[in-house]
């Protein structure tokens, strides 16, 4: 009986000892229990020499078996896996990269997976996905592996697959028709902040694996683009669309910078190229000595929510895989400060270590999504803690606050296991229902200057980060997924 399971492929270009001599490649383990998902990834080192090996996750995230050529592995955790005595295959969030090391810790190997959803009766059915996905990820058109889960004939399967309910599609659809319809003519969103909400509208369509190709919002995306190319051009790279980086104008340079990331990882459209490395020069430059961003790029002090914009900016034009320099290094430094702000109960702080509500999210979600750094456990658990000390997710309650919830979202959905699951049941249908029936998001019950903005552009910064938020379960496929 054939089973339809879910494979993130990864292809691990080993230097120097081989991790497993060529042995035969072995028949796949199928359990064949209700509700599994698999991950499949194959290691290379010289022709001829590969090892196989099988993850397999329930739904939940809960770690079920590791199998290969020399038999079980043991599990250290749903990232790491001690593999043949010295080495270790270490898996980033999203299944993005794959690590391996061996003595002393010494990587001795990186890959990239590409997901897709096939039929798999016998071992050879994997052998040949195996290579149609890594040809795939080669492809210059093809998306970045933790893309491929918004990808339309993906989208379906993902769907089904994590208890996406039918409603909650229903809504994000709603909410792209409105943005759609609401569009100002020059292709841009909102009154004001325009370089903000229309980087928020820009990520709502690129979420739903709209692009100008789109038979639907092709013309939407379109227009959006070329204002961003227009406006952008003659404000030198700076994305926030203005002569000086001002306080606003950071939050809206590093949102949209991040669409522009994502829209050409996406596409490959080369008329965004420079403009994109040029923004990215801003931000990198722009970087403080602690590893944090601040208003106007000020460099004596960094803020979290500043920098939360920033690294998701930087992890967009990472994913792009553009040649810039200094974007790696920019990463690894944003986590120490990310670190230096820690609170002591895992939360994350403004400027300084506390344990704030609205900067948790904020700071697991960036430190997961670069090498998954730092141990976010103690984080995970106070945000969830505190939020059902509030009542849990209530739109219309006096702590409702999206700017929080667009990270705690993702934070919990790529931390995974018991923690999405609990997060899910608590903001799906909040979210969902909360909807206005034009497909826009109504004023909050919370005290968020934009949330209560009764103007177009709070309703536009209120409809993008709802959408965000229901789109997550395709937008971005997390580490037990």
């Amino acid at each position: 009986m054939m089973i339809i399971i879910r494979h993130f492929i990864a292809a691990i270009l080993l230097s120097g000892s081989a991790i497993y001599a060529a042995d035969p490649v072995p028949p796949m383990p199928v359990d064949r229990e209700p509700n599994l998902v698999g991950t499949s990834w194959k290691m290379v080192n010289q022709p001829g020499q590969q090892a196989w090996g099988v993850l397999l996750f329930k739904e939940g995230g809960e770690f079920v078996t590791t199998t290969g050529p020399r038999g079980k592995w043991k599990t250290i955790n749903r990232w790491l896996l001690e593999l043949e005595g010295d080495y270790a295959a270490r898996f980033t969030p999203g299944f993005e990269r794959c690590v391996v090391t061996g003595k002393g810790g010494v990587s001795v190997g990186t890959g990239s997976p590409v997901p897709v959803g096939i039929q798999m009766p016998d071992h050879a059915g994997l052998a040949k996905a195996q290579e149609e996905g890594m040809a795939m990820n080669q492809g210059m058109g093809s998306y970045p592996g933790v893309m491929q889960g918004r990808r339309a004939a993906n989208r379906a399967v993902v769907i089904k697959m994590f208890r996406m309910k039918p409603a909650t599609e229903q809504a994000v659809l709603r909410g792209l028709e409105w943005l759609r319809d609401n569009q100002n003519g020059d292709g841009s969103w909102g009154d004001a902040n325009k370089g903000a909400m229309t980087g928020f509208a820009l990520l709502c369509f690129l979420g739903h694996d709209e692009t100008g190709e789109s038979a639907r919002y092709g013309v939407t995306v379109s227009k959006a683009i070329q204002w961003m190319i227009d406006r952008g051009t003659k404000s030198l790279g700076r994305m926030s669309m203005e002569p000086e980086f001002t306080q606003p104008g950071v939050y809206e340079h590093g949102i949209a910078t991040f669409a522009l990331g994502e829209y050409f990882a996406m596409t490959r459209d080369e008329r965004v190229m420079e403009l994109l490395k040029q923004a990215m020069t801003y931000i990198i430059d722009g970087q403080g000595q602690d590893g944090g961003w601040m208003y106007g790029y000020d460099k004596t002090q960094s803020d979290t929510s500043v920098s939360g914009w920033q690294i998701q900016a930087l992890k967009g034009a990472w994913l792009s895989k553009l040649d810039i320099p200094g974007l790696d290094r920019a990463l690894d430094r944003a986590m120490k400060n990310l670190e230096r702000v820690k609170g002591p109960n895992g939360g994350y702080g403004y400027r300084r270590a506390e344990d704030r509500y609205s900067l948790t999210g904020v700071g697991i979600f960036c430190s997961l999504i670069w090498k998954g750094a730092g141990d976010q456990r103690k984080g995970i658990e106070w945000l969830l803690a505190t939020t059902e000390k509030r009542g849990g997710v209530k739109y219309l309650g006096e702590y409702a606050d999206l700017y929080a919830w667009y990270y705690h979202t993702q934070a919990c959905l790529l931390y995974g296991g018991s923690a999405w699951q609990k997060w899910n049941a608590w903001f799906q249908d909040e979210i969902t229902s909360a909807q206005s029936p034009d497909g826009s998001w109504p004023i909050t019950g919370g005290k968020g200057h934009k949330e209560n903005d009764p103007t177009k552009t709070g309703q536009i910064y209120r409809t993008t980060l709802c959408t965000l938020m229901l789109e997550s379960f395709y937008r971005y496929m997390p580490p037990n997924r």
